[in-house]
């Protein structure tokens, strides 16, 4: 007998297709919804941010009403009171976590006393995003501003001589930061020497390594760190030696490179990431070059020279380069120019996107658009600016003058000279600078070691750079024949020989 079955009695389901697109929606609204918690948790955390610093601030004016100054010390998670015992705050705000909101370190609000002039404290605190009028990033509260700009404030921590707590510094010439520890050329014992600065007020003699005939460590010129690897370049060897650091209380040489013929002297080192890229000049000799090269140094026990570029080749101009420095795809030399009858000096930009053919890319000569780069030393980038420390020429008059020039550099293929601050302009000190360049933030610090001083600038406008302090003996700091320098974290560290064996650290904040 022939069964009919209704085709209402059929109950098909979801079909495979119809079940993904159901489990892609629900998994695309999660997410949303994960995200949209996550920035209202993070927009929370912001807003308790800046409240916390508020409430800091106004125990702070409080206490100042009492005691005619502001606290020397405030530690977040404790209780904040003064000599007498009256209580401002039963618990100072801690940083709610995770602290890392936004491109914000990990850390607590960081409080700073007075030190130079007692109406002023600083706390340092930092927003994944804006909290109303309070942009995001780093900020650093004031009496009566709750996101002031930084400025610094320099004060000495340490100033270690030689032979305190075993420290060689036997006329230092160079030096470089790696987290807890200082790397230190040093000319007359012709060694590499390891400091311990986690105590920052007590940095400590660690380790000491020596070149010899087989180990490029006889005058360190220049050093850079990549992992777990120094590079030191030995301006009397003309060589390259690769140090293990793996472990800083023991270093131990790698190999040494050769780098330049025997008419050159090594003069400069940048390392970043696979590579070394060093400067060398012709050591005043009439019929040599001076060079750029590039060293890969992805193996380094296999360091080897990948490209180079000599002086006036494709319109490279190389006469006795000096400081280097490398962003992205370019190079950018400072290049003195020491030889007579020379331009004086200048910026010069190397395409180094194939590391195998370094190719000139632009020059700036002193006095092109009003650039004055007479016989600059030293270079650093920061956004889209050079930075460049010259050493002027004698007399130290006029544009001639040492001091600071700034370069746009956002078009390689056309630096234009922006700006620059001379000896004696709006209180400037550079007798001889041009040793060492750094920038932080708004702000240039120019080594000048005749004077012994470090000449601070606001670069916050480019166009108009001004002097803001100069840092000297005041500070606590031995600072005469300065030859290196390296800052972090707030933290300026230099080293000096010759009159003034040392190591110093000097806090900005």
């Amino acid at each position: 007998m022939l069964k009919i079955v209704s085709s209402k009695s059929f109950k098909p389901g979801f079909t495979l297709v119809e079940l993904l697109v159901v489990i892609v929606i629900i998994g695309i609204l999660a997410t949303l919804s994960v995200v949209a918690l996550n920035n209202s948790k993070q927009k929370g955390r912001d807003a308790r941010r800046v409240a916390d610093v508020k409430q800091i601030q106004t125990a702070l004016e409080v206490y100042y009403t009492d005691n005619g100054a502001y606290p020397q010390y405030l530690t977040a998670g404790q209780v904040f009171k003064d000599a007498s015992g009256k209580t401002y705050l039963s618990k100072v705000p801690s940083n709610p976590t995770p602290a890392t909101d936004g491109s914000c370190p990990s850390g607590d609000y960081s409080y700073v006393g007075p030190r130079t002039d007692a109406n002023v404290y600083k706390i340092y605190y930092c927003l994944g995003g804006a909290v109303g009028s309070v942009a995001g990033g780093s900020c650093v509260a004031r009496p009566g501003n709750i996101c002031a700009d930084y400025m610094p404030d320099p004060i000495a921590t340490a100033s270690l001589v030689r032979g305190t707590n075993g420290a060689d510094l036997n006329w230092p010439l160079s030096m470089v930061v790696s987290g807890n520890y200082a790397y230190v050329g040093n000319y007359n014992s012709k060694s590499l020497e390891v400091f311990d600065i986690s105590n920052l007020a007590n940095p400590v003699h660690k380790a000491i390594i020596y070149g010899s005939a087989g180990v490029a460590l006889n005058n360190i010129s220049g050093m850079g760190i990549s992992g777990n690897y120094l590079y030191a370049l030995d301006g009397s060897s003309n060589a390259m030696e690769v140090v293990n650091i793996s472990n800083p209380l023991s270093p131990s040489a790698v190999v040494k490179l050769s780098v330049t013929n025997g008419y050159q002297i090594a003069n400069n080192i940048f390392v970043s990431g696979n590579y070394a890229y060093l400067t060398s000049n012709s050591a005043g000799c009439q019929n040599c070059y001076s060079s750029f090269r590039v060293v890969d140094i992805s193996v380094p026990a296999s360091a080897n020279i990948k490209g180079s570029v000599n002086d006036g080749v494709g319109g490279a101009y190389l006469t006795d380069a000096a400081g280097v420095y490398v962003v992205g795809n370019y190079a950018y030399l400072a290049v003195r120019d020491g030889n007579t009858g020379g331009s004086i000096g200048g910026l010069e930009i190397i395409d180094v996107s194939n590391p195998i053919a370094p190719v000139h890319k632009s020059t700036l000569m002193n006095g092109s658009g009003g650039a004055s780069l007479v016989h600059p030393n030293d270079i650093v980038v920061s956004g889209n600016y050079a930075y460049i420390a010259t050493h002027g020429d004698s007399p130290f008059t006029g544009s001639k003058a040492p001091g600071l020039e700034i370069v746009n550099i956002s078009n390689p293929s056309s630096p234009v000279h922006v700006g620059s601050i001379l000896s004696g302009q709006g209180g400037a000190v550079f007798s001889n600078s041009g040793q060492k360049v750094l920038v932080q933030g708004n702000y240039a610090f120019i080594a000048d070691p005749n004077d012994g001083i470090v000449e601070v600038v606001n670069v916050s406008n480019p166009s108009a750079p001004t002097h803001i302090t100069t840092i000297g003996s005041s500070s606590g700091a031995a600072l005469s024949n300065i030859a290196g320098m390296f800052l972090s974290n707030y933290n300026l560290y230099t080293v000096g020989g010759f009159q003034n064996n040392s190591l110093n650290v000097i806090n900005l904040r």
